[in-house]
């Protein structure tokens, strides 16, 4: 869309890409160092960094420092295709952090009874595709946000 309409000012300004995986009963990698930390919320609140974190979902954080934090909703309901959906809402720290994290993030909505986990994936972030696709996440659809500005001036 953003090739035709070019002439008129429309321009990709960012694409997600939305990732299911399903939850089997066994199968994830060890996710040492991430262990559930409620009473922890306000330092996993400062990696946040924007306005407020999700307050209706749950937080695992890594390390005794929280050098990691990740957000997920097993709430969500989203309906899929192939089933329920919890939905992981924010993974923040070292790439390093991040495949345990999701680990453990899809370990605690399989024990709440799920069948799927998803996930929003910006499509610069190589590494975080990466982890997410080693996990078992598959594409299921890619979201693009347009803006429209100013049309280009036309060539002389």
């Amino acid at each position: 869309m953003a090739r035709r309409f070019e002439c008129s000012g429309v321009r990709a300004a960012r694409r997600e890409w939305q990732l299911l995986a399903p939850l089997r009963d066994s199968g994830f990698p060890e996710a040492s160092g991430v262990v559930l930390r409620p009473a922890e919320l306000a330092a996993a609140a400062a990696l946040w960094g924007r306005e407020e974190p999700p307050d209706h979902c749950e937080v695992l954080v890594a390390g005794p420092d929280v050098s990691g934090a990740i957000w997920y909703d097993p709430k969500a309901e989203e309906r899929t295709e192939y089933g329920t959906a919890g939905r992981i809402v924010a993974v923040l720290g070292r790439d390093e952090l991040r495949a345990g994290l999701v680990a453990a993030a899809m370990a605690a909505l399989r024990e709440r009874g799920l069948r799927v986990a998803a996930i929003a994936v910006d499509a610069e972030d190589r590494a975080l595709a990466r982890t997410c696709r080693l996990l078992g996440f598959r594409h299921d659809r890619t979201d693009i946000e347009y803006t429209v500005g100013p049309a280009p001036a036309e060539a002389t």
